[in-house]
């Protein structure tokens, strides 16, 4: 299969998805709020039905009509126009006899139009119906069409929806047959549920059921019996001629007709091909009209509207697959799950399109979708809640981003997630650093965020806010469904709570294994066979280097399908490519390749594999990668060989080479005992959560509650475009991430103001400003008050006192008041400093002090320092927030000294401080590189620890504020083993007081200066004083230091009475 990131690509550029243009106001896809239009009263109608064969649909079509003559009085005129079957002529003759309908015969077989002039004369001034006789009509049909009629002055004709009426039909202008188990009757009902008084103009009428008005039939005439002979082409030329006479002509959306279709008088494609010709000459016009019809659709909402109701009115229950938009073998295995569970339910797909999603019906041939703008996701639920959506599969979400969270949440039905690739753990898809590397093999967070730095994918920053960021989908599923037991476990490292099941896309029926060996004849050589796209993951690089060593007299590469990118141009002519195929056809290649055996070189751990079923059942010997899903699915398999994935073409050779010798040896078949499934998981198993419709959850919440586990809902403090804040991370990200990992009974997840609002746990943890309104800080508090949920509030500032001189003065100000109302109402408080809790007592209900931490597993140090004064310059970072203005001021005297007595040797760098635009000369700014990584947190820490410094300092001015500060500064240094010059600060007196590698001098030029010189002239001293800063930190300021910390204190916050919020 092609790879999902090369689809990705592709889509970017030569997609064409269906434009936002086409999206409509969502209220027309939601049921009808109108009236249904009513018939004037004294209305009179002549319902003809010309008949030549068909006896059982027509005594169908005559029972359904006779059965529902409601409503408006109507004339029921049969004409018999010679009908070749006795039967006909002689029942139609009893109906008539008894007065059920006026019946005219025709002496010899005039043919359709002419028996349609001659009921329409009949009629006398009636309005007319004509009906075909393969139709059959619901209750209340000609009322509701007669309404229709008269709803304005000048519409000449009205047609009903059907299956089978070209522009009129449903699902689509090609129609179809009924869903199973539905009737006329329940179509009906569906259409008028969803549509009752709508209309839509058409440019002609459909003659299966067509009510003209006797004044239109009066201004235009009959039907042109001269030109259109025996039928087809006569109700568009007599609508064509009303068209230019002023009438206009609608379809009644709130009404279904069922139509058989070609039964009375046959199927006849040269009089139809005849009839479109003579209307096309007569009217040059007509074939742009209907061509520009159905590209506008304008009944698509309707046709969507009636779907809705069918699927909602239904017994078998409504699922919504979230779906991406690139095919491949996600898409193959989305259509044979609906393949394999048919009729049991109904189904909805969701894809996204840019700039927004697109909903379709697709067991349901040509039926429209509905396009929704990111704008209207309200409008969407609606919408899928009008469809009695009952549950939600996942099967991919590339293309979401945040809205299938906010999606799900508001249709408040379970979900389901099927794993096709590692996209929920990893941006990268497939575990590949880059397309043509190798399995990355899971490594630490740092490792994977130098990864995500160097090839940034789907907006992913870090590896710890990518995997929080889909972990809701893995814990709240009820099913997160693998196609591999190696999938599943790999799964299970990064979601231990998610509840994950092992099932095969394909069930396995054959209880042994058969495999034929057809070893090469002497002097041929092994033909070796790679099936699918040969894309870079899938291991085109393997395959080169197999072809590049290979001797061509003894080893040919087939490729059946093609590479992707192509193979270097001096191999393409010694490996055959069959190109793209379709699958229903793939079994033919393989026998027509007559291949020796079949390989997988794939550098990554493959979940399932489609193509490896295709050898399986071609029943070739295999070479498979020893990973993935391979090792499961080829168990026990003979002739197969598991082996470890290489770009070495000589390896790869005396691979092959053994497989030879074993295939010379084995010729003939060979078999073995197999696993089976006893029971196909779809559509029993699947479908079990659903024998009851509807099972919205209970408040419409999500709940993490478990037993067993104690479940935390983190809410961390964001800059307004969403992005989590460095304090989010450091204080609460990070740090719960960690602790979930060390502590097994923990459910974490991070969620936004909305989603929290959305869930009950046991425990929500918010800090800072996690809202700038104090109705909705109010609402969060009630929340958790309601659910009986601990709410824990974290400060690491004190947000209450704000000095005026404080750059963000107003701006603090003006959030203090939630701060406040955090402070007062949160179960338990968490505080950065003991200053910090001393300074808020008065305001606080029950508090602790939860010291920063550093997450070791992120900050990892790789850079190396300068040793010799002279050899370059030595480096003195400074680093700090646009609130630091006044340490940068008191920093530059000593910059300034320090230049003067060394010039160049001595460099002094500025990480952050931005306020300013311009430094002083004495500095030297330092940037981030660009990109989305470089923007949080964890993306800054891992471009810090690539920088290579010499020595750190941080200054802080003595104020009330500054007090309340923590030493986090001197971890950021200490984690890169710099010796630190800092102020005479208690929380860094705390961390660092004592012969730890940190220089806590008095905030003096002088002070400062003889400590940075004695730094910058020792190389020795500057090692030594840096060593001892990181063995400190290692064993004091690491979150793996005390593992304990935060477990208790979530257990203190559990074990604390209730606080007396206010309302």
């Amino acid at each position: 299969m092609r790879s999902l990131q090369g689809r990705v690509r592709r889509a970017r550029t030569v997609a064409a998805p269906l434009p936002l243009s086409q999206s409509r106001p969502a209220a027309t896809y939601l049921p009808s709020q109108a009236a249904a239009w009513l018939a004037p009263s004294g209305v009179r109608v002549a319902v003809v039905i010309p008949v030549y064969r068909g006896l059982d649909e027509t005594r169908r079509c005559l029972a359904s009509v006779l059965a529902h003559r409601d409503g408006v009085p109507a004339e029921i005129i049969v004409i018999d126009d010679c009908s070749p079957e006795p039967g006909m002529s002689s029942w139609l003759r009893e109906l008539a006899a008894e007065g059920s309908i006026t019946l005219l015969r025709n002496d010899v077989n005039r043919g359709f139009v002419a028996s349609v002039n001659r009921g329409m004369a009949a009629a006398g001034d009636r309005d007319v119906v004509l009906l075909n006789s393969d139709t059959e009509v619901p209750s209340n049909w000609l009322s509701r069409l007669a309404g229709h009629a008269y709803s304005s002055p000048r519409i000449g004709s009205v047609t009903p929806y059907s299956n089978n009426a070209t522009i009129c039909s449903w699902p689509g202008v090609r129609g179809g047959a009924l869903p199973p188990g539905r009737s006329v009757a329940d179509m009906d009902a569906a259409f008028l549920a969803a549509n009752r008084g709508r209309q839509v103009d058409i440019p002609t009428a459909v003659g299966f059921c067509m009510y003209i008005r006797r004044d239109c039939l009066e201004a235009v005439g009959s039907f042109d019996e001269a030109t259109f002979g025996r039928g087809y082409g006569e109700e568009n030329d007599f609508c064509l001629r009303a068209t230019a006479a002023g009438w206009q002509h609608v379809l009644a959306c709130d009404t279904f007709v069922f139509h058989a279709g070609e039964t009375s008088f046959g199927k006849d494609s040269p009089e139809r091909a005849r009839a479109w010709s003579l209307l096309t000459a007569r009217y040059p016009h007509y074939a742009a009209a209907v061509a520009r019809h159905i590209e506008a659709d304008e009944a698509a909402t309707s046709r969507f509207a009636a779907t809705a109701a069918l699927f909602r009115q239904a017994a078998e229950p409504t699922i919504l697959v979230v779906m991406h938009a690139l095919g491949g073998g996600t898409d193959r295995h989305v259509r044979d799950v609906q393949s394999a569970v048919g009729s049991r339910a109904n189904f909805l797909r969701l894809e996204p399109r840019p700039g927004g999603l697109a909903l379709s019906a697709p067991g349901l041939p040509g039926h429209p979708a509905a396009v929704f703008g990111i704008e209207q996701l309200d409008e969407l639920v609606a919408v899928l809640q009008s469809c009695g959506t009952d549950r939600v599969h996942v099967h991919h979400w590339l293309g979401y981003d945040s809205l299938l969270r906010v999606l799900i949440d508001r249709l408040g039905v379970p979900f389901d997630v099927t794993i096709h690739d590692y996209f929920s753990i990893c941006p990268q898809i497939n575990l590949l650093p880059t397309p043509a590397s190798q399995h990355c093999g899971e490594p630490d967070a740092a490792t994977c965020n130098a990864c995500i730095a160097g090839r940034p994918q789907f907006g992913a920053t870090n590896i710890t806010d990518w995997r929080m960021r889909h972990a809701w989908l893995l814990n709240e599923a009820e099913r997160v469904i693998c196609p591999s037991e190696d999938a599943r476990d790999r799964i299970a490292r990064y979601a231990p709570h998610a509840r994950l099941q092992a099932v095969s896309h394909e069930p396995v029926r054959q209880d042994s294994w058969h495999v034929r060996s057809t070893p090469p004849q002497p002097g041929e050589p092994m033909r070796i066979g790679v099936i699918g796209v040969i894309a870079q993951h899938k291991g085109l690089d393997a395959l080169a280097a197999a072809i590049e060593a290979a001797d061509p007299g003894e080893f040919e590469f087939v490729v059946i399908g093609s590479c992707d990118p192509k193979l270097p141009r001096h191999l393409r002519h010694r490996v055959t490519e069959t190109g793209p195929y379709e699958e229903a056809d793939l079994q033919e290649f393989l026998a027509a390749a007559r291949l020796h055996a079949a390989w997988f070189p794939a550098t990554w751990p493959e979940t399932y594999s489609y193509t490896l079923s295709a050898a399986i059942d071609a029943e070739l010997p295999i070479v498979a990668p020893a990973m993935g899903a391979f090792p499961e699915r080829l168990a026990g398999r003979p002739l197969t060989w598991l082996v470890r994935p290489t770009r070495d073409g000589v390896a790869l050779l005396d691979t092959f080479t053994a497989v030879r010798s074993t295939l010379l040896t084995q010729s003939g078949s060979s078999a073995g005992p197999r696993a089976v499934d006893p029971i196909s998981y779809y559509p029993g198993a699947y479908l079990a959560p659903l024998a009851s419709r509807n099972r919205q959850r209970p408040d419409g919440l999500t709940s993490l509650r478990r037993k067993g586990l104690t479940s935390v809902l983190v809410l961390p403090d964001r800059y307004d475009n969403g992005t989590i804040t460095p304090c989010g991370f450091i204080r609460l990200v990070q740090p719960f991430d960690a602790l979930a990992a060390m502590h097994p009974d923990l459910l974490v997840e991070v969620v936004d103001f909305d989603a929290a609002l959305a869930r009950d746990a046991d425990v929500l943890v918010c800090q800072r400003h996690v809202t700038a309104d104090l109705a909705m800080a109010e609402r969060l508090i009630e929340h958790c008050r309601a659910r009986g949920m601990k709410l824990i509030y974290d400060l690491d500032d004190d947000l209450v006192s704000i000095p005026p001189s404080h750059p963000e003065a107003v701006r603090l100000e003006g959030l203090a008041t939630i701060v406040r109302k955090f402070l007062e109402s949160a179960d338990r408080v968490w505080l950065a400093t003991p200053e910090l809790q001393r300074r808020l007592a008065p305001k606080l209900c029950d508090s602790e002090v939860v010291a920063n931490k550093h997450d070791e597993r992120i900050w990892r140090h790789s850079a190396k320092r300068s040793d010799v004064m002279g050899t370059q310059s030595v480096r003195i970072v400074y680093m700090g927030t646009a609130t630091h203005d006044e340490e940068l001021d008191f920093l530059q005297p000593i910059a300034e000294l320090l230049q003067r007595q060394f010039g160049r040797q001595v460099r002094f760098d500025v990480v952050g401080v931005a306020s300013r635009g311009q430094l002083a000369r004495c500095f030297h700014r330092v940037t981030p590189e660009e990109g989305p990584a470089a923007q949080t947190y964890p993306g800054f820490v891992e471009w810090f620890c690539r920088q290579h410094w010499d020595i750190a300092v941080s200054p802080l001015i003595d104020s009330p504020f500054n007090r309340c500060k923590s030493a986090i500064k001197l971890f950021d240094y200490a984690a890169l083993a710099l010796p630190v010059v800092a102020s005479q600060h208690a929380e860094y007196d705390a961390a660092y007081g004592g012969d730890h590698g940190v220089q806590l001098v008095e905030n003096t030029v002088t002070a400062w200066y003889d400590a940075l010189l004695r730094l910058v002239i020792d190389a020795e001293n500057r090692r030594r004083l840096g060593q001892k800063v990181v063995e400190h930190y290692r064993r004091h300021h690491v979150l793996g230091a005390d593992p304990q910390l935060l477990r208790g204190a979530i257990r203190r916050a559990l074990a604390a009475r209730p606080a007396q919020r206010a309302a």
